[in-house]
């Protein structure tokens, strides 16, 4: 530990004593389209700093930390590569075939982070040799992985050099498959919108860490979390006591961080630590916190297998999304993934069935918040993957989504699964009738192999509904059918209907579709049930 933080303290004494642009910037890169563009680095305190674009020039001053930033004026999409140059400390720096369009976060843990250049992914090839051939103007980078006990002004990386972005068509790199996938996805939709991703996965990754210090403030049910992430802000008496037992083998600097005021955090020198991935905000400080400067246009989110056994996760998903939203963009668009199968078909005593199906439920909680997706991928993977190879159709379904919701391209059903909306009760609580949004022009059984488009039948009688009765007793349901968009489910017996679940398996086998998009119904479980005169439009 001690030799890796000389290193890095070594590397960072050195960029403050020169004037440097950050990491973030390089040849080839992507600037976000109708936002601020925000330019930033370091130099000497007061230090005055020139940045050039597009014809237009803007100064900016040094703070006492020697960190500046110059933000010029918002530009529309540009396919015309142009030249920005930063002036300071008596040099100037130039970035060449600067293109101007919409820049994705790429986030998550493992099956997002699995790089393109790993292989193992179907048709990766082809789709890599699609992208040299027809996306052009598709940019992309990678961020280095790891975690700061505070949020960082920039991007650290390895050493003293970087990760430039590249032409995805002509060297992708290690950016992630999905990434890749989805950006390509939108690129061809929109020739004339260039495209870019910033790769930032975190394999085995839990959900806490990638959540900054105050996203629990004021959220109910994380009171607990609040209170543990408290200790963790370095700026109060309880964080101090924690960070002197944390850097207890690396004395010299605790010593020197102990002296800092709050505001100075985002300019110390601090060490990378060693892959905490349960710990608070760690993540978001190292990878996230330097993006504040760098706008972009939304993000893409998978994650959620190494929370499976936290019934807080849905909270914790919302949280997530508003804190980011309130630290870079209150529009900010969030599409992100629904965990896929894993385990074995419809295995009862599968030891994942009950948490990697809970997950998925607890992931569609936050479909009720504006611009948001959730794609569906419980047909998607392969008997007993955790990285399923199937990442070309995950990748058609955010893209589906976002070319509806921002590129003008209307998808049928706006390219989502059909997703549970209310639940109707009988009177004698006999029968209930499921309601489902996203399921215009009607739904239907089938089957589907990995890569095929789904085979409907028509046969109406529903696999994989669970029915909870009002004794606690789990029963198979008497009758459960397809009914055009909808499902009429009954029991018998003298016990009413408590509560319905439909695909509550670690690998469900059976799937009713969408017959207007082909795309799967996402599990459910009914969180309430109304009479049948009260249904929500």
């Amino acid at each position: 530990m001690r030799s890796m933080v000389a290193v890095f303290l070594g590397c960072l004494a050195l960029g403050a004593q020169a004037f440097t642009v950050s990491t973030i910037y390089s040849d080839n890169m992507m600037l976000q389209r109708g936002k601020p563009i925000k330019v930033t680095g370091s130099g000497a305190p007061n230090e005055t700093v020139e940045v050039t674009f597009d014809g237009e020039t803007v100064k900016a001053a040094a703070n006492a930390h020697g960190r500046w930033l110059a933000t010029l004026a918002p530009r529309e999409a540009c396919k015309v590569p142009k030249t920005l140059t930063v002036t300071g400390g008596g040099k100037t720096v130039t970035f060449k075939n600067v293109l101007v369009g919409d820049v994705w976060v790429c986030s998550g843990q493992s099956n997002m982070h699995w790089n393109i250049a790993w292989g193992g992914c179907y048709h990766q090839e082809d789709v890599k040799a699609e992208a040299e051939t027809n996306a052009p103007y598709f940019r992309g980078i990678d961020l280095r992985r790891g975690s700061l006990l505070f949020p960082a002004a920039e991007v650290r990386l390895d050493g003293c050099s970087y990760k430039k972005w590249v032409k995805m068509g002509k060297r992708p790199g290690e950016v992630s498959a999905l990434g890749f996938m989805f950006g390509l996805k939108l690129s061809k939709a929109c020739p004339d919108v260039p495209m870019a991703i910033i790769s930032l996965a975190q394999g085995g990754s839990r959900i806490e860490p990638w959540i900054p210090l105050d996203g629990y403030d004021g959220i109910k049910g994380l009171e607990e979390e609040a209170a543990a992430a408290e200790l963790y802000d370095f700026g109060k008496p309880q964080g101090r006591a924690v960070l002197n037992g944390v850097l207890k083998d690396i004395s010299g600097w605790a010593k020197g961080f102990a002296a800092l005021s709050t505001n100075d955090f985002p300019y110390a020198p601090q060490p990378m630590l060693p892959r905490p991935l349960k710990g608070h905000a760690g993540l978001y400080n190292h990878m996230m916190a330097p993006l504040e400067t760098f706008p972009f246009k939304g993000v893409i989110w998978y994650q959620g297998e190494s929370n499976e056994d936290d019934a807080k996760y849905g909270i914790k998903q919302r949280a997530l999304i508003t804190s980011w939203r309130r630290r870079f963009d209150t529009d900010m668009p969030f599409y992100f993934v629904q965990l896929p199968n894993f385990g074995e078909k419809n295995k009862p005593g599968d030891f994942r069935m009950r948490k990697y199906s809970a997950i998925r439920i607890l992931q569609a909680e936050s479909l009720d918040l504006p611009l948001t997706g959730m794609a569906v991928t419980t047909d998607t993977a392969d008997d007993n993957q955790l990285h399923p190879k199937n990442k070309l159709d995950v990748a058609d379904r955010l893209a589906r989504m976002a070319l509806n919701d921002l590129y003008g391209q209307k998808q049928p059903n706006e390219g989502r699964s059909p997703v549970f909306r209310a639940a109707a009760l009988s009177a004698d609580g006999k029968e209930i009738v499921i309601h489902f949004k996203y399921a215009e022009g009607g739904l239907a059984n089938g089957t589907r192999e990995i890569e095929k488009a789904p085979v409907l039948t028509d046969a109406k009688d529903v696999k994989g509904v669970v029915v909870t009765l009002a004794n606690g007793r789990e029963v198979a349901p008497e009758s459960a059918v397809i009914d055009g968009e909808v499902f009429r489910i009954s029991v018998d017996g003298d016990q009413p209907i408590a509560a319905v679940r439909y695909n509550c398996f670690a690998y469900p086998e059976h799937h009713v579709w969408s017959k207007t998009t082909g795309l799967p119904l996402a599990p459910f479980k009914t969180a309430s049930l109304v009479t049948c005169s009260a249904i929500p439009k």
